[in-house]
């Protein structure tokens, strides 16, 4: 969803777009940063959010930048 105020869309959308559009799984975007389903699976439901070094590894899995 896009912020009105910013015309931007939150991490946790942007993650969960690139990921749908790439036919990926949780589970598959887990096993490539090496982190569990329930972490890619909080990022997408807003729970938490990534440290740097997996935000970067999400943005070279997904092609995509920060």
């Amino acid at each position: 969803m896009l912020d009105k105020e910013r015309d931007t869309m939150s991490f946790r959308d942007n993650l969960l777009y690139l990921r749908d559009a790439r036919n990926m799984t949780q589970e598959q975007l887990a096993m490539l940063l090496g982190v569990t389903r329930q972490a890619v699976s909080k990022w997408e439901s807003g729970a938490s959010t990534p440290d740097m070094d997996s935000s970067c590894a999400c943005a070279r899995s997904l092609r995509s930048i920060l």
